[in-house]
């Protein structure tokens, strides 16, 4: 029978037993000091270390921030390394990654000491899982699932304790003895990576400078009532898909699920029921001509608007637009609005939409292999559906308690201070006056022609 563990019980646990322990050091004269080396102003690097200075605080633990400018040298973050591994008032370090591409990550990590490695990222911390000896620290991930069994009651499985597998695998000899034995080595697969943005032009600008683009695009597509407006909206709209670098079949296939919509807006407009219709097809049925062009031009404007929110969104990564969101509401934050709250909302919403999606399509592969028919009139339709509707909002309340008790034991705080935005730069200056100027003169131009 499955056991649901939760973390929340074992993390209070730890917290007591680790002030105790603080406690007692403190009382010997010995102060326990993390430092945290930081490179730039990421912010998952920023939220990070909230949620590492919260529980050391808690535990009593001191820390002593060190950042350093995205642009620094090599030779600026080996000195501080340096600095750290030598001072002996401070106790473990903890540098956040990736760190920037000018910097030599190997490097850095090799420089630290690993007896203060609390996040085991040099040789040193692998060479002691490995070997079994007490070098340096063991990933921390894999150190709270066994520490969760084991207070859980539960033994850990074979295949997670790796002391063990790492033994038979020294006991099996070199390579090469393989080899004569006949073994046969199979390939590695490579672990997946997560999704990334592609390198294109349009995801080089500044997230803030799309979003404020899309909303003045929102706007200014409906204050362009000429036909030919719209035929440059159009343009602007796969413009814009070109340079994001979505393709005709991904934009296509976007498109499919605003059919419903197009139908809906054509039968509210084309349709006539009143007997006003200028072609009659069945007293009082007919087709309105006024209304096949009011429908011609909403499905437009709704085609362009989709284009444009898919190109930001092929462009610009979850974190980067509730970044931008936060950043450009920062004014509403001086009236009490909770900008950091809604920020961290928005991040969640976005990353989990397309898992709300994948669920349900699993949950209805399910239930179809159950006997359940999806197809049929309306009313069997909806109670199908129903099948799958249920589950997925019951599975969408135990995700976010798992997300909550999660946030919880990281101690991540969204109203907590959030860096300054980064100025633009001139590129990105250039884009959203460009962007504006084009908008307006579309707009402007539709008034006048």
């Amino acid at each position: 029978m499955a056991e649901l563990l939760r973390g929340a019980p074992v993390a209070a646990a730890i917290t007591g037993e680790l002030t105790a322990r603080v406690d007692a050091l403190k009382a010997r004269g010995v102060v326990p000091t993390l430092a945290i080396v930081r490179v730039g102003e990421r912010p998952d690097d920023l939220s990070y270390e909230r949620g590492a200075c919260k529980r050391a605080e808690k535990v009593g633990i001191a820390v002593e921030r060190i950042v350093l400018p995205a642009d620094c040298t090599q030779e600026e973050l080996l000195a501080v390394i340096d600095r750290v591994s030598g001072d002996p008032a401070i106790h473990g370090c903890l540098m956040l990654r990736p760190l920037p591409a000018t910097i030599d990550e190997a490097a850095a990590c090799a420089a630290l000491d690993p007896a203060k490695d609390v996040d085991g990222i040099t040789q040193g911390s692998l060479y002691g899982v490995f070997a079994n000896e007490p070098t340096g620290f063991p990933p921390c991930t894999a150190e709270a699932v066994v520490e969760l069994l084991e207070r859980s009651g539960i033994a850990p499985p074979e295949t997670m304790q790796l002391r063990h597998a790492v033994d038979e695998l020294l006991a099996a000899g070199e390579p090469a003895a393989q080899e004569e034995r006949g073994a046969t080595r199979q390939p590695v697969a490579p672990a997946p990576q997560p999704a990334q943005t592609p390198a294109t032009p349009l995801a080089s600008i500044d997230a803030r400078v799309k979003v404020l683009l899309f909303l003045a695009a929102a706007v200014a597509v409906f204050l362009s009532p000429a036909p030919w407006a719209l035929l440059a909206w159009l343009a602007l709209a796969f413009a814009s898909l070109r340079v994001a670098g979505v393709g005709i079949r991904a934009a296509t296939r976007s498109l499919r699920a605003l059919l419903v919509l197009f139908v809906l807006v054509i039968a509210a407009n084309v349709i006539s029921l009143d007997g006003s219709a200028d072609i009659m097809l069945a007293a009082p049925l007919g087709i309105s001509v006024a209304g096949a062009e009011r429908a011609g031009l909403a499905m437009a404007r709704i085609i362009v608007l989709a284009c444009l929110a898919l190109a930001v969104g092929a462009s610009t990564t979850p974190t980067e637009l509730a970044d931008a969101f936060v950043r450009l509401m920062a004014p509403l934050g001086r009236m009490g609005v909770p900008v950091g709250d809604i920020g961290l909302a928005l991040s969640m919403a976005l990353r989990l939409i397309p898992l709300v999606s994948q669920e349900a399509e699993r949950i209805q592969r399910a239930q179809a292999a159950r006997g359940v028919s999806f197809a049929g009139g309306v009313l069997k339709r909806v109670r199908a559906w129903g099948t799958v509707i249920t589950p997925l909002v019951v599975g969408l309340f135990r995700r976010a308690d798992r997300i909550a008790e999660s946030m919880d034991a990281r101690g991540i705080e969204p109203h907590a201070h959030r860096a300054r935005p980064h100025p633009l730069t001139a590129r990105d200056r250039l884009a959203l006056i460009g962007g504006l100027c084009t908008m307006a003169a579309i707009v402007v131009a539709s008034h006048l022609w």
